[in-house]
């Protein structure tokens, strides 16, 4: 949508390996974001990118934070097994900047980031 000139968001929930993901509330804090990124300017070719964090279930509603995107490499390990390849890494434990989109979701909040399709 952004190489076209469309207003676009990417969206993705963190997930820790033993927990449930509730999609009612991903949805309910997705639409307070979009609410919010709707009114503001966003030019050609930009988008949005939305971390969202992996909280307890009873837990507060996280507080949107808008951040730079972590170009920090991490480590990709697969493991082959009778049923295919698997994913085995341990992505929690990837490097991270103190400010970047990564620590401000794996600390629980809401991490807004813009990219650059261009």
């Amino acid at each position: 949508a952004a190489l076209h000139g469309r207003r676009a968001v990417a969206a993705s929930q963190y997930h820790r390996r033993g927990t449930t993901i509730d999609w009612k509330r991903a949805a309910a804090w997705l639409e307070a974001v979009l609410e919010s990124l709707c009114t503001q300017p966003l030019p050609h070719g930009e988008f949005w990118n939305v971390n969202l964090p992996d909280l307890d279930p009873l837990a507060p509603s996280p507080p949107i934070v808008e951040c730079v995107v972590d170009p920090s490499p991490f480590d990709l390990a697969y493991d082959h097994s009778a049923e295919g390849w698997h994913y085995g890494g341990n992505y929690h434990e990837r490097p991270r900047i103190a400010d970047g989109d990564v620590a401000t979701c794996f600390a629980g909040r809401i991490a807004v980031s813009r990219l650059r399709a261009l």
